[in-house]
C-alpha cells in the first residue's frame, strides 16, 4: 500500500508521541532539525514542519527561534533535583505510587505553560529590567478571581500562596504537628497516593473512608476530637463524584460536634466556574474550622502553578507564624507572571476558550467510552476534565491501561460480578487523540460488525 501524505504525518507524529510518553525523548532534548527530518523520512520539509507544528499544539514540543524544538513533554533532573533516571530512591518512590505514575505525571507534565506566550515574554522582559525582586505578592487579581469562580471573598491576609498543593497541606501537617502529639487525619479513599505519604511519613493516624456515588460516606466519621479531614466535596479526584447536600450538612454537624478541622481541596473545580458546581464548604458554616484549598494548574499548566489555602480566621496568626518561616522570602518570578495574566482583559475570553474546549472533549469522549465499552457505572460531571467509570475484568485491551485509562480498586465491589474501575483523564488530551482512541476502541471491541458493515455489498438504489 502506498502511504499518502496525511498517512506519513500521521506516522511521525506517532514515532515521536510514542517516544515522549515511554521516555526514550526527554524533557529538554532538542528534535532533529527540519532538514535531517526531511531526509531521514523522504518527505518534504513542509510534511515535517507540519509535523512539528501539530506535536506544538498538543503540547509535547516547543520551538524556539534560531534554536530548533525541544521536548517539553516529561520533568528531568532540574537544579540537581534527582529524578527517575537519575536516582534509585525516586524510582522506588514512583513505582509505590498507585495510578501507574510515571505514566501519568508524564500525561500531566505534557503542557508546562498554558498562559498565552506574550504574557511570558512581557513577564521575562519586566523582570529582566527589574533589580529587586518582590517579596509581596497583589492579591487583587486572586480575591477577583476566587469571587468570580467560586463565590469566595476571604480578606487578603486569609491568602496564604504556595507553589504547589503538597506543600499547602505541609504547613497545615507541621501546624497539627505543633498542636498535637498524635494527630489524627481522616482521607477519602481512593485519593491522591502522594497525599496520603506525606501523612505517613510524618507519622500521622490514618483512617481512611470510603467514597460512593454521592462522595464521603461521611456517616463512618469516627468520634475524635479535634481530627483533620482532607476531603474534596465538590469534585472528588478520582471518582468524578459530588459530596451530597445531605451529607455536608452531616460532615458541618460533625465537624461542630468533635471541633474537627476540614480541609476542603477544591483543585479540581475551578474551571466549573460556578456552573452546575455545589458551593465550597467554606460558605456553608461560621461555626467550623475550615481549610480551603485550590491551585491553578488548570488554567496555567504544570510549570506555572500557583496554590491557594485560604486560613481560617481563629487560626491566621498562629499559621502566619509558621508560614513565614517555613517559605522563602522571595516569591518564584511565575507569581509575577499568573498575576499579571489574571489581571489582564484578555483573561476572561481565554477562560471562555478554555471551557469551550474542556466541553468538547468532555463530550467527544463520553461518547466515546458509552458506545465502544458500555460501562455499568460512569461518573463524569460536564466541566470535569477526567471521568470515572466501571467495567467488567479484562474488557479494554492492554495497551490502553495505564497509557490513556488507569486502572483503581473499586471503592464499591459489586456482588457477584467480577468489576474494574478506571480513571479516563481526557483534558490531558488532544481532541485529536480522543478521536484516535475512539476510533481504536471501536475498531478493537467490534470488529466482526465493523468488517461485516463494510464487506456487505451495496443496495442499488430505487427511482
Amino acid at each position: 500500500m502506498r502511504l499518502t501524505r496525511k498517512s506519513i504525518k500521521d506516522e511521525i507524529i506517532t514515532e515521536i508521541t510514542t517516544m515522549i510518553l515511554q521516555g526514550t525523548l526527554h524533557r529538554g532534548d532538542f528534535l532533529p532539525s527540519i532538514r535531517n527530518m526531511s531526509k531521514r523520512y523522504q518527505v518534504s520539509r513542509g510534511t515535517v514542519m507540519l509535523v512539528y507544528n501539530h506535536l506544538e499544539s498538543m503540547g509535547y514540543i516547543q520551538g524556539y527561534e534560531r534554536s530548533g524544538y525541544i521536548v517539553t513533554g516529561k520533568i528531568t533532573a532540574q537544579r540537581g533535583i534527582p529524578t527517575s533516571e537519575t536516582s534509585d530512591d525516586a524510582k522506588q518512590h514512583e513505582h509505590s505510587l498507585p495510578l501507574a505514575s510515571q505514566q501519568f505525571q508524564r500525561l500531566v507534565d505534557r503542557q508546562p505553560c498554558l498562559i498565552p506566550l506574550h504574557f511570558v515574554k512581557r513577564c521575562i522582559w519586566k523582570q529582566e529590567r527589574s533589580s529587586t525582586k518582590r517579596n509581596t505578592f497583589p492579591t487583587d487579581n486572586l480575591l477577583r478571581f476566587l469571587m468570580i469562580s467560586r463565590g469566595i471573598s476571604p480578606e487578603p491576609q486569609q491568602l496564604l500562596l504556595f507553589p504547589g498543593r503538597q506543600e499547602a497541606l505541609m504547613l497545615i501537617a507541621f501546624f497539627m504537628l505543633r498542636q498535637q502529639t498524635k494527630p489524627v487525619v481522616i482521607l477519602e479513599q481512593p485519593c491522591d497516593g502522594k497525599i496520603q505519604q506525606l501523612f505517613e511519613y510524618l507519622a500521622f493516624t490514618i483512617i481512611s473512608i470510603p467514597v460512593d456515588h454521592q462522595g464521603l460516606l461521611v456517616d463512618r466519621l469516627p468520634p475524635i476530637q479535634q481530627a483533620l479531614v482532607v476531603c474534596m466535596p465538590s469534585l472528588q479526584f478520582p471518582t468524578a463524584t459530588q459530596l451530597s447536600l445531605e451529607r455536608r450538612q452531616q460532615l458541618t454537624e460533625w465537624a461542630e460536634k468533635y471541633q474537627g478541622i476540614v480541609v476542603e481541596d477544591d483543585s479540581y473545580s475551578m474551571l466549573g466556574f460556578g456552573q452546575s458546581k455545589s458551593l465550597p464548604l467554606l460558605n456553608s458554616s461560621t461555626n467550623c474550622t475550615y481549610f480551603y484549598l485550590t491551585q491553578l494548574h488548570e488554567l496555567t499548566g504544570a510549570n506555572h502553578n500557583l496554590s491557594l489555602l485560604i486560613a481560617p480566621k481563629n487560626l491566621l496568626t498562629k499559621l502566619c507564624s509558621l508560614y513565614y518561616v517555613t517559605q522563602s522570602t522571595a516569591l518564584p518570578n511565575s507569581y509575577e507572571l499568573i498575576n499579571a495574566f489574571l489581571g489582564s482583559s484578555y483573561f476572561m475570553k481565554y477562560l471562555t476558550t478554555l471551557l469551550d474546549e474542556r466541553r468538547e472533549k468532555s463530550l467527544v469522549a463520553i461518547q466515546g467510552i458509552r458506545g465502544s465499552l458500555h460501562p455499568f457505572q460512569l461518573s463524569a460531571p460536564p466541566a470535569s476534565g477526567f471521568c470515572y467509570f466501571t467495567l467488567p475484568r479484562g474488557k479494554i485491551p492492554e495497551k490502553f491501561i495505564n497509557q490513556y485509562f488507569f486502572a483503581y480498586c473499586p471503592s464499591v465491589p459489586t456482588v457477584g460480578i467480577e468489576t474494574e474501575d478506571f480513571l479516563y483523564p481526557f483534558a490531558l488530551l488532544s481532541l485529536q487523540e480522543i478521536t484516535k482512541i475512539n476510533h481504536e476502541l471501536e475498531l478493537l471491541l467490534t470488529p466482526t460488525e465493523s468488517l461485516s458493515t463494510k464487506n456487505s455489498p451495496k443496495k442499488s438504489p430505487h427511482y
